[in-house]
């Protein structure tokens, strides 16, 4: 795969993908991080109440406790060096009435900064906290959906807010476990990438229908690579994209934006499509370019004008752009 790599390599996304392939093993999947174990932290107060089971803790809590279980299963080893169990985090659970039902912390220093009593476990080597009391519920709920770095009792903490009855954001849901994936993986980007140089600026990107028009090439390319069977379709592919998106920059330096957001939202959507097969998730190993036939062939139609067209160009789309060239 040499000349595609080097195709890629002309590319801003280049450090993700190279990343992604230098920690290749034998069958082409990310060799595991040298230790997929996350830290156990003691507790650093004497309110921590030891459990009997799991089982004594509510429903909402189990579902909170179940769902970060399966994110840090499923993750274990898909990028090396992300690993979600040794982020200190917390997961809370809001009712359709806006109002806290659960609070569960993971691999926390300092649970009991949540409130109190606070009920611990072992559960697969890390340490769970259940908090029954919460001393804030609604600062909890006002970081909906998610904080990378809420200051819980000193400790920078990754914190995700469930919703019931809320489509994607409901605990005990695969989309729930895989947004949990997604978001941490952010975190671990804030933590160990180098940071990309540009603002996002959706009302400034260029709209006309001539870079969209190359944007949605762009996407047939990628498409058709995707659905190649043969090396050599997918490195002439490779570089028909490269030479797409060299017009592209030379059009507007902009264009930019779209490989450091490849990079980050991209590698993060990826992540989701690693774990959808195992969780049974909407993304899967299968379809990373199912959101790139968004308007193709509907420019024309005024109805299409509308704020879709920057929700994906300007932003949307560098989710499943990103994703795509990480599978290629």
């Amino acid at each position: 795969m040499t000349s595609a790599r080097s195709v890629l390599r002309r590319l801003g996304l280049a450090v993700a993908v190279l990343a992604l392939v230098a920690g290749c093993g034998a069958e082409g999947d990310p060799a595991p991080p040298a230790s997929s174990e996350g830290s156990v932290p003691a507790s650093t107060t004497s309110t921590l109440v030891a459990a009997d089971s799991i089982e004594s803790v509510s429903g909402d809590a189990r579902l909170l406790i179940d769902s970060w279980r399966t994110a840090v299963s499923e993750t274990a080893g898909i990028w090396s060096g992300y690993d979600l169990a040794a982020i200190p985090a917390v997961l809370v659970s809001v009712d359709e009435e806006g109002s806290v039902g659960a609070v569960a912390a993971f691999n926390h220093p300092d649970p009991q900064a949540l409130g109190s009593p606070v009920r611990g476990f072992e559960i697969d080597g890390h340490r769970v906290a259940v908090i029954d009391e919460v001393t804030d519920p609604d600062g909890l709920a006002s970081m909906a959906p998610f904080d990378f770095f809420a200051d819980i009792g000193g400790t920078e903490t990754f914190v995700l807010v469930g919703r019931s009855g809320q489509t994607g954001m409901e605990p005990g849901t695969p989309e729930f476990v895989a947004l949990l994936a997604h978001e941490a993986f952010h975190r671990y980007q804030f933590d160990d990438w180098v940071p990309g140089t540009l603002v996002q600026d959706v009302d400034g990107y260029d709209f006309s229908v001539a870079n969209l028009e190359l944007m949605l090439l762009e996407n047939r390319i990628l498409i058709a690579a995707y659905e190649a069977g043969a090396l050599t379709d997918i490195e002439r592919l490779a570089r028909q994209f490269a030479a797409v998106r060299s017009v592209r920059h030379d059009r507007d330096g902009r264009v930019g934006l779209d490989e450091d957001q490849e990079r980050i939202e991209g590698s993060a959507r990826y992540v989701e499509h690693r774990i959808g097969d195992a969780i049974g998730n909407i993304y899967d190993s299968t379809n990373h370019t199912s959101e790139l036939v968004h308007y193709d062939g509907s420019l024309e139609d005024p109805a299409a004008l509308g704020g879709g067209i920057k929700t994906f160009f300007g932003f949307g789309r560098f989710y499943s752009s990103g994703a795509t060239l990480l599978a290629l």
